[in-house]
C-alpha cells in the first residue's frame, strides 16, 4: 500500500511537471511568433508606407496599382505647372529683336503591330516647328538667338562684337538682314549700316597627300604622307606603337605598309593586290577628301560663333528706314539741303531707286504691305502732323488721313486699316481708322502710342501696350519721345474688325513689374509679343497660345 501511495505522488509530479513544460513553450511559442509577424509587419510598413499592410495576392496587386497611380500623379500635377506668360530674354540692353518659326526635321520611330500579332519599327521624319527670336545687344553689336517653348529659353550668341554701341538694331521678318544705327557723335549724325547674317560654311582644305604605287623598300615624303594618311583609319592603320604608329610615321614601305594597304583595298571592295593602282588610288583621295571635310566641320563646331555678318556702310544721315515685309528690300529716308529723299534698295542685287522727296526732313515710315509704305511727320503735341501712303513701286502717294496735333499712326498688314493717336481739345486719343469706307472709331478703353502696338500678321488683332498711369491732358507723345516720362504699361488686344477692347493682362498688378513697352513685334504664327522695355532697355517676351492644363 505504501509503494501504491508512493508510485500516485511521482505520477503526480511528472503530470504537474509535464503541464508546466507545455505551459513554457505555448508561451515562448505565442511570444516569439507574435513578435515575428510584429516585426514582418512592421518590414511589410516601410516597404509600403501607404495605407494598411494586406496579405491577400489581390490585395497586393491593388496597393501595387495605387501607388504607381499616385507617382503619375506627381508627374503629370509637375507636367501641368503653370507656364509664365511674361517672360525677360536679356539682362543687357537690347537694340531691337524680331520673332519667327523654323522647322527643322526630326527621325522618330513608331511601333505597329500587325495582322500576326508581330512588332514592327517603322522610322520616319517629322517637321518639329520652334518659336526663335533674334536680337542684338546695344554694348558690343553680339547678335543672338533664343529659342522659346512654354518651360524654357535656350540663347545662342550668332555673330560676335560686330559694331558697337549701336543703339538700334531693325531685322529683315525672316531675320536674315539686320541694320544697325548708331549715332557719330563727332560728325553729329546718324550712321547705318546693312548687314547680312549668314550661315558659316566649313572651311575645307584639299587633300594634303599625294597617292602613287609603292614597293617594299621604297622611301620617300610621299610615303611618310601615305603612312599618315593610312594612321588616320583605325581600320588600316600601320602599327599602335613606335615607328609608324600615329603622329611618328617613318618614310619607308615596310610590310605592315602593305598590310594597310590591302586593309583598306577591303573596306572599299577593292582588288586586294597590296597596290595603290588607279581605282586605288581615286578611292584615296575620295576617302582624304572627305576627312578633311569632316576635320572642317569640326573645326567649325569648336568656334564660338556659327554665323558671321557681311555688308556696308550706307549713306550719312538716314533718318528714317523699314524693311519690306517680303525681307527683300529696304526703304531709306534720308536728309537733303532741300528736305529728304527716299530709295529703295533690293537686298540681292544692290539697286537702288528713288521713290519719295520731300520738303520735311523728319518722318517715321512702316512698311506695312507689299503696296503701302505708311509715312508719318514726327509728332508733337504742339504742332499738326501729317500721314501718307506710299506705293514703293510706283513711287506714287496719297494723303490718307487729315492732319492733327500729335499724329502718330500704325498701318495693319492688309493695308485697310490704321491705328492712330491724335490730340484732340488737348487730350490724348485713339481711333481705329477704316481705309475703305474713310471712317474712325475712338477707343474708349486704349489709351497709347502706336510705338507700343503690333499688328497681327492676318490683320485681325492689334495688341497694344497700354500705360495705366497716362494723363489724358499730358503733352503726349512729346515727354515719352523725349524720355521725361516712363509708362507702367497694361497689355490689351483690340478686333481688327469690330474694334472691340479686351484687356489681356494687367502686368503690374499679376506680376509686380513696371515696364514700359515699345519696339513691339509679334511672330508670323501670334504665339509670342516681343517687346523691349524702355527703362532697361531689355527685351521680354509675353506669350498668347495656351499650353496644357491652363
Amino acid at each position: 500500500m505504501y509503494q501504491d501511495e508512493k508510485k500516485n505522488k511521482k505520477r503526480k509530479k511528472i503530470i504537474i511537471l509535464s503541464v508546466f513544460i507545455v505551459l513554457i513553450i505555448l508561451i515562448w511559442f505565442f511570444f516569439f511568433r507574435g513578435k515575428k509577424n510584429q516585426v514582418v509587419k512592421e518590414q511589410l510598413q516601410n516597404l509600403l508606407p501607404f495605407g494598411e499592410v494586406v496579405s491577400s495576392p489581390e490585395q497586393k496587386r491593388i496597393s501595387s496599382e495605387e501607388e504607381t497611380k499616385t507617382v503619375e500623379e506627381q508627374a503629370v500635377e509637375k507636367k501641368r505647372t503653370p507656364a509664365p506668360r511674361l517672360r525677360q530674354i536679356t539682362d543687357f540692353p537690347t537694340g531691337g529683336s524680331v520673332g519667327f518659326q523654323r522647322e527643322h526635321p526630326e527621325i522618330v520611330k513608331d511601333i505597329i503591330v500587325n495582322a500576326q500579332g508581330e512588332k514592327q519599327e517603322l522610322v520616319r521624319e517629322i517637321q518639329i516647328e520652334e518659336d526663335i527670336v533674334r536680337y542684338s545687344d546695344i554694348e558690343k553689336g553680339n547678335i543672338f538667338e533664343s529659342k522659346l517653348d512654354p518651360y524654357e529659353i535656350k540663347k545662342e550668341l550668332l555673330a560676335e562684337e560686330f559694331i558697337p554701341n549701336v543703339e538700334y538694331a531693325f531685322f529683315s521678318p525672316d531675320g536674315n538682314h539686320v541694320v544697325f544705327q548708331y549715332w557719330n557723335t563727332f560728325e553729329k549724325i546718324p550712321e547705318t549700316y546693312l548687314g547680312r547674317i549668314l550661315k558659316k560654311q566649313p572651311d575645307v582644305q584639299p587633300c594634303p597627300y599625294t597617292f602613287k604605287n609603292v614597293e617594299l623598300g621604297d622611301e620617300g615624303d610621299e610615303v611618310m604622307d601615305l603612312h599618315r594618311f593610312l594612321n588616320e583609319d583605325p581600320r588600316t592603320r600601320i602599327s599602335l606603337s613606335g615607328i609608324n604608329s600615329p603622329g611618328n610615321e617613318g618614310n619607308m614601305v615596310v610590310p605592315e605598309t602593305v598590310s594597310a594597304i590591302k586593309n583598306f583595298q577591303a573596306i572599299y571592295n577593292l582588288d586586294i593586290d597590296g597596290k595603290i593602282g588607279g581605282k586605288t588610288k581615286d578611292k584615296m583621295e575620295e576617302i582624304c577628301n572627305e576627312m578633311e571635310q569632316k576635320k572642317a566641320e569640326e573645326r567649325l563646331k569648336d568656334e564660338k560663333t556659327q554665323y558671321s555678318v557681311e555688308g556696308f556702310f550706307l549713306p550719312k544721315g538716314i533718318g528714317s528706314l523699314a524693311i519690306s515685309p517680303d525681307s527683300r528690300e529696304l526703304f531709306t529716308l534720308g536728309e537733303t539741303k532741300t528736305g529728304s529723299i527716299g530709295k529703295v534698295r533690293d537686298f540681292e542685287t544692290g539697286e537702288e531707286k528713288i521713290v519719295f522727296n520731300s520738303p520735311f526732313r523728319e518722318w517715321l515710315s512702316q512698311w506695312n504691305s507689299s503696296q503701302n509704305i505708311q509715312l508719318t511727320t514726327k509728332a508733337s503735341h504742339f504742332t499738326d502732323s501729317y500721314t501718307y501712303g506710299l506705293n514703293p513701286n510706283t513711287g506714287k502717294y496719297h494723303k490718307t488721313l487729315p492732319q492733327a496735333h500729335g499724329l502718330t499712326t500704325l498701318a495693319s498688314p492688309d493695308n485697310k486699316k490704321v491705328f492712330i493717336h491724335l490730340v484732340d481739345d488737348k487730350k490724348s486719343r485713339n481711333y481705329i481708322y477704316f481705309n475703305d469706307e474713310e471712317k474712325k472709331i475712338i477707343l474708349t478703353e486704349v489709351h497709347t502710342l502706336p510705338e507700343k502696338c503690333t499688328w497681327t500678321s492676318d490683320s485681325a488683332m492689334l495688341y497694344c501696350f497700354v500705360p495705366n498711369n497716362l494723363e489724358k491732358d499730358g503733352e503726349y507723345p512729346d515727354r515719352w519721345y523725349q524720355g521725361l516720362e516712363l509708362f507702367s504699361d497694361q497689355l490689351w488686344k483690340i478686333d481688327g474688325n469690330t474694334t472691340e477692347e479686351t484687356l489681356v493682362s494687367d502686368i503690374p498688378v499679376e506680376y509686380g513689374k513696371n515696364l514700359d513697352a515699345w519696339k513691339v513685334g509679334i511672330d508670323p504664327k501670334s504665339h509670342y509679343l516681343y517687346f523691349i522695355d524702355k527703362g532697361s532697355e531689355t527685351l521680354w517676351s509675353y506669350r498668347l497660345y495656351d499650353v496644357e492644363g491652363e
